[in-house]
């Protein structure tokens, strides 16, 4: 019963339980804390007693709602002690006797503030994932295919870009529209779930017209079947692509005009100067389609130099790039050889992918990486292909990822979150079922020795009447006896004789005296065992404090315990005269069942427990001695640790002494041991005999684990 006590207060939410009138009973620390008050505080208190009028009437309406409806449950809002609101889930239970009236009532209180608070962000972000995937339908070229290549979803700008109607791409493969890009069915059979491939084709539209797309394609896996699908965000670069034809169009017939040119003019300025001034406008248009892109870009020699950087990357290395980190290299730097000087292995690794690239091993390279920024830890999505011009060349695009690398990281988190509440909250439902088990089985043994009770009453009552009974009989057989012998009728005397002869009537009247005595003390000890019963299941006990004649107390647990102890050992009582004690009696109960338990269990054949009784020095000594086998010296420091026990196992939980100790230390006691093994145990366990006395008041007394 007190283990449920300790998981009770243990338990991270709010407990309480209130008597038949709506006073407080008990209330566990987390509900103390909320309303910031102590258990003495709320003990025998109403709601109204201790807390605002519009607390205290919220929760008497939801304790009158329980008490006339049965257990409910009810979410309130109310204020802790912090003056912060919280919302609140009751749920209320109320308990009543044989005859239906009200005993008592248990309320539990959760905190699902955060668990609302949760809730609202998870609609929030659901809401953001619904717009943004809305603003992708309208806005965005984004595809969903099948492994087959079939489609499964275009979103209207990439229908208006083919020129095909939803209807007529749905179910049709991409393999049939010729929207693949070359060697793309190896680089599908090759990526894993948790990558992606970027790359560029070139289609045809319905009508026959041109158009090129940049996509990035990433792997999904139907939750149902398994079945993978691919999803494809693109980006219309038409426009460039065609600039780019028009522009080596133009460089080309350019170049061979100026190849004309200064064959016949080799030396004449004016050509030159016209000639520079198209390289600058030719320049101008690179950097003007550079500049236009969204994404980092990067422009690398054969020799690894850095040629060119476009506006992005310019803009994040001037206000957030730090020193030793990619984003800090310089054009006409050697960027090859500029990463070899940084510290961190990945740009090592990065630097051999870009060498492979321009000896020819490989066309491409991508990779995810993370450095530090003035604007914090940033993430990047880095592409390097290969580009030829004069020379083999490198082109570099990034992308920043931070944000939905964030929010993903935030999406798990929140799921794990939410996870470990789940399984906590089973562990304290499963908690919570244990201890409404202990519980009931108090209230069952309460319950049959109440009703055993009534029936022992009555007979007890019959049993004097009877003896009344007999005795006036007797008496008044007596008389007739004495007036018979008055009256000179011989054979009237001598068929009483006979009568009383046949009837053995002497020893008939003193054997009802014998028998009567014999069944009423029977019944004194059914009734002892009865309230015994009672007792230890703690209906009828309390637990506050009081003077006690501990010599009561152990007779009282040794008829408790009688049947586990007859065949097994010789109770041997020495007690000298005690004064009462002040003490917590039924809590003692407990210490003194536990050491008559273990003393019976430490005896393997019969052996003798001895009791004897002290007093000295303003306090008591109750010493156990048993015959039995020892505790071996190296487990007695041991020994009142929670859990610890040397039965097998299933014959016992180890907490008995355990709870033991910390009941006496309450009472301000101690407990001292000494064992021989082979030769037995004695237990002696001192307690004074007045308690002391902290700021007016008695120290609670609530047994714990010795530490």
């Amino acid at each position: 019963m007190q283990l449920s006590e300790d998981v009770l207060c243990a338990l991270p939410f709010a407990i309480w339980h209130k008597d038949g009138t709506l006073r407080y009973v008990w209330a566990n620390p987390e509900w103390q804390r909320f309303l910031g008050l102590t258990e003495g505080d709320c003990h025998g208190r109403l709601d109204r007693d201790m807390l605002p009028r519009r607390m205290a009437d919220l929760l008497e309406i939801g304790d009158l709602r329980a008490i006339s409806h049965g257990t409910s449950s009810e979410e309130i809002t109310l204020i802790n002690h912090d003056q912060m609101e919280r919302t609140l889930r009751l749920h209320r239970m109320p308990h009543f006797d044989a005859r239906h009236q009200l005993t008592g009532l248990t309320i539990i209180a959760t905190d699902t503030t955060y668990q609302q608070l949760l809730s609202q962000q998870l609609e929030m972000l659901m809401r953001e994932m619904d717009a943004q995937r809305q603003a992708l339908h309208q806005h965005a070229l984004v595809t969903i295919t099948r492994a087959d290549g079939r489609y499964l979803y275009a979103s209207e700008p990439f229908c208006r870009l083919t020129g095909y109607a939803q209807q007529e791409l749905l179910g049709s493969s991409r393999h049939q529209l010729d929207f693949v890009p070359n060697d793309f069915d190896q680089r599908l059979q090759t990526l894993h779930f948790v990558e992606a491939i970027r790359f560029e084709f070139h289609g045809h539209a319905k009508d026959g017209s041109d158009f090129w797309l940049q996509s990035l394609l990433v792997p999904m896996a139907n939750k149902g079947t398994g079945e993978r699908s691919y999803f494809e965000i693109s980006t219309d670069i038409t426009s460039i692509k065609q600039r780019e034809e028009s522009l080596e169009s133009e460089v080309h017939r350019r170049t061979e005009e100026l190849s004309r040119m200064n064959a016949v003019l080799a030396m004449d300025v004016d050509v030159r100067e016209q000639v520079e001034a198209d390289l600058r406008h030719q320049h101008a248009l690179v950097q003007s389609m550079l500049a236009s892109l969204t994404e980092e870009i990067l422009l690398l020699s054969g020799k690894g130099l850095l040629l060119q950087t476009n506006l992005p990357w310019d803009n994040f290395a001037g206000q957030a790039a730090v020193d030793q980190t990619l984003h800090a290299a310089v054009a006409g730097d050697n960027f090859i050889d500029y990463l070899r000087s940084l510290s961190h292995p990945l740009y090592h690794a990065l630097a051999d992918r870009l060498q492979d690239i321009l000896a020819g091993a490989i066309n491409s390279h991508e990779m995810r990486y993370s450095e530090a920024s003035r604007q914090g830890e940033r993430h990047f999505a880095l592409t390097a292909s290969a580009w030829i011009g004069e020379e083999r060349g490198i082109i570099i695009t990034e992308r920043d990822v931070t944000d939905a690398q964030q929010n993903a990281i935030a999406l798990e988190k929140r799921n794990t979150e939410l996870l470990a509440l789940n399984e906590q909250l089973r562990d304290v439902q499963h908690q919570l079922l244990q201890s409404e088990k202990m519980a009931s089985i108090g209230q069952l043994a309460a319950g049959i020795a109440h009703e055993i009770n009534n029936p022992i009453g009555y007979v007890n009552s019959n049993l004097g009447a009877l003896e009344r009974y007999l005795t006036d009989l007797i008496g008044l057989v007596d008389e007739y006896e004495r007036g018979l012998t008055a009256l000179d009728h011989a054979p009237l005397h001598d068929r009483i004789a006979k009568a009383r002869r046949a009837i053995d009537y002497e020893f008939m009247r003193t054997d009802i005296d014998a028998l009567l005595s014999e069944s009423k003390e029977g019944i004194s000890r059914v009734k002892r065992i009865v309230q015994d019963l009672k007792d230890f299941s703690r209906v009828d006990s309390t637990q506050e404090w009081g003077m006690a004649d501990l010599h009561a107390a152990i007779d009282s647990t040794l008829n408790i315990v009688n049947n586990e102890l007859k065949y097994k050992a010789s109770i041997i009582k020495e007690y000298d005269p005690l004064p009462e004690v002040e003490c917590v009696i039924s809590q003692l109960n407990q210490v003194f069942l536990n050491m008559l338990v273990n003393a019976g269990h430490a005896i393997e054949h019969h052996g003798c427990i001895t009791i004897r009784t002290r007093h000295d020095d303003g306090q008591v000594c109750i010493s156990f001695i048993d015959t039995g086998k020892g505790i071996p010296a190296e487990l007695l420091n041991r020994i009142f640790d929670p859990f610890f026990t040397t039965k097998p196992v299933g014959q016992g939980t180890g907490l008995g002494l355990s709870l033991s100790y910390g009941i006496v230390q309450k009472h301000h006691g101690r407990i001292a041991v000494n064992s021989t093994p082979g030769k037995g145990t004695t237990f002696d366990i001192w307690l004074p005999i007045l308690q002391p006395i902290r700021s007016g008041e008695r120290i609670d007394l609530m047994p714990e684990f010795p530490t």
